[in-house]
């Protein structure tokens, strides 16, 4: 009823904000006469709005309006949230950096388009949306196969731009229902950069696939973390002497001699390029083992960090770097046995000398004054000083022949004692002189095959010696046997003051001055010992001392019986 609008039903519960427009849905309904439509929001018993639609049917007495309200409240909440969806779309549909077109399946026209689509293919907005997809296409019965049979995913299809530009694209499509419709979202990339990026790799993966296999240089491509060898070259095959398939199923460790964790260790330090240059000793398939210098130094391969190693044979390298190091350390051992040398020579030939020019001295302002027996004396001792000089000469001079392969090493056959007691000739007298007793324990028919020179000399060196450090009565015995059935043994002993453990220690050593005096103060120096070592090692003998003090010295040193 008009006139109690305000305290109705209807007016009760429609909300304060609401009530002008549900007194003026009444006024037009009153006025109109006809049925006449609004929606508010009403309150419930509990104070909570809803939605409702209002329907008004006015009497034909035009005193009454029959109001229906329909509660449209759920609706009203699907429609917010599909115009939430379609803002999101929006959004996302315009500020896509890929070419967005929205297709009816059924005709193949196109219905909407993003920002990027336009820029894309140079059209305007109008103009793409009166084509169809097919317009757009290089291949335009391909396209319309792939939306009849809807393919999700096409890859280097050929689009046209307005100007006739074709171009490669990739294209994702997903499909939905749209008012009423099926439509198809396409998306399309632009991918003549990616296919240009791919392109230029393969023909770089080609040139180094090209320098890979033809290099004369051995090279490998190893997974740094299992030590896998993932590819060989045709060099690495012929230089390891396996097969390009038997390498590619081996670990690194194959090869590398080093141990396993040291080799992982190598490999870590060329992955942070840290270190790229080894030598290494690597293993080959007949079992030699070769040094290699590797150069290492990581690489992408196929998305992932490996090493990619060339090696080069180096041994002769390294053996000839070895052979170098140690003839400077021969040469570095050489000089200072020289300067040794020398130091020794200047001292032991300093004394005899300065005794001979004593004597000299002495005869030229005293001979007036001196007595015969005064002047045998002293022509005695200048003997005996001439003597010992001679002979320090003597072995100086074979010693600097030896040491510069001046000394010809010309070994023969003959018999030994015939020998040994010849060359012992111009000692004998010097032996009597002493009283020391020269003994021969020699079987006459035995025979050597040596140097006769370098043997007599050995000889009379270590007879020499031996005479030296025996006193008056005492003996000097030369002995040899037979030994191994191949070989001489020679020995000179004697009864003398002997060594110690210590003095032994340093025989046939020039860098140690082992020099003493005789028993009756002859000078020694050494350096006949040293001669006698050397010839006897040219003969491939050897020779080695026993003594012991107060008890006497005795040499002993091998020789052939046979040329060998």
């Amino acid at each position: 009823d008009r006139q109690h609008l305000k305290s109705s039903l209807f007016g009760f519960f429609v909300s304060e904000e609401t009530k002008p427009i549900f007194s003026l849905f009444l006024e037009k309904a009153f006025k109109s006469k006809a049925k006449e439509s609004c929606e508010v929001m009403m309150d419930s018993a509990g104070n909570l709005p809803f939605h409702v639609l209002l329907t008004g049917v006015v009497s034909d007495d035009e005193k009454h309006c029959l109001v229906t309200a329909m509660d449209i409240t759920e609706r009203k909440q699907a429609e917010k949230t599909v115009n939430e969806s379609e803002e999101k779309f929006r959004k996302v549909f315009s500020c896509n950096r890929d070419a967005l077109i929205l297709i009816d399946k059924e005709t193949g026209n196109i219905l909407d388009a993003n920002d990027y689509t336009f820029r894309l293919y140079g059209y305007s907005r109008d103009e793409i949306l009166n084509l169809k997809n097919t317009d757009l296409s290089f291949e335009p019965e391909m396209t319309a196969l792939a939306l009849k049979e809807f393919i999700e995913r096409i890859e280097v299809r050929y689009h046209k731009k307005k100007d006739g530009t074709v171009f490669p694209v990739d294209i994702s499509a997903s499909r939905f229902m749209m008012n009423g419709r099926e439509v198809v979202l396409a998306s399309i990339r632009d991918i003549t950069d990616r296919l240009k990026a791919e392109e230029l790799l393969n023909v770089a993966n080609q040139r180094f696939k090209t320098l890979f296999d033809k290099n004369t240089a051995a090279m490998l491509l190893i997974d740094p973390e299992t030590g896998d060898i993932i590819d060989a070259n045709r060099a690495a095959s012929a230089f390891y002497g396996y097969s390009i398939q038997a390498l590619c199923t081996m670990n690194i460790d194959r090869i590398n001699t080093m141990p396993a964790d040291k080799i992982k260790m190598e490999m870590e330090k060329a992955l942070n390029r840290n270190k790229n240059l080894f030598i290494f000793q690597h293993l080959l398939a007949s079992g030699e083992v070769r040094s290699v210098e590797v150069n290492s130094s990581p690489i992408d391969f196929q998305g992932k960090r490996i090493l990619f190693s060339i090696m080069f044979d180096v041994t002769q390298r390294v053996q000839a770097e070895e052979e170098i190091k140690l003839k400077n350390n021969e040469l570095r051992h050489i000089n200072a046995e020289k300067d040794k040398f020398f130091s020794i020579i200047a001292h032991d030939l300093r004394g005899p000398f300065n005794g001979f020019l004593g004597f000299t001295r002495l005869m030229v302002e005293d001979l007036p004054d001196l007595t015969q027996g005064e002047i045998l004396k002293f022509a005695v001792s200048m003997r005996n000083s001439a003597t010992n000089l001679f002979q320090l000469l003597e072995n100086l001079l074979e010693w600097s022949r030896s040491q510069r392969g001046l000394t010809n090493f010309e070994p023969e056959s003959f018999l030994l004692k015939s020998m040994i007691v010849e060359s012992m000739h111009t000692l004998m007298d010097a032996a009597h002189k002493k009283g020391v007793c020269i003994i021969f324990e020699i079987q006459e028919d035995l025979g050597v095959f040596a140097d006769e020179y370098m043997l007599a000399s050995t000889i009379r060196n270590l007879a020499s010696n031996a005479m030296k450090f025996t006193k008056k009565g005492g003996n000097v015995s030369i002995a040899a046997k037979t030994v191994s059935g191949n070989s001489v043994e020679i020995s000179v002993r004697d009864t003398g003051i002997g060594m110690s453990s210590a003095m032994i220690d340093d025989l046939f050593r020039l860098d140690v001055q082992t020099n003493r005096k005789g028993t009756d103060g002859e000078p020694s120096t050494g350096l006949g010992l040293l001669l006698c070592k050397d010839f006897i090692e040219k003969h491939g003998g050897k020779i080695w001392v026993e003594s012991e003090e107060g008890k006497g010295s005795t040499f002993r040193f091998t020789l052939p019986v046979q040329n060998q």
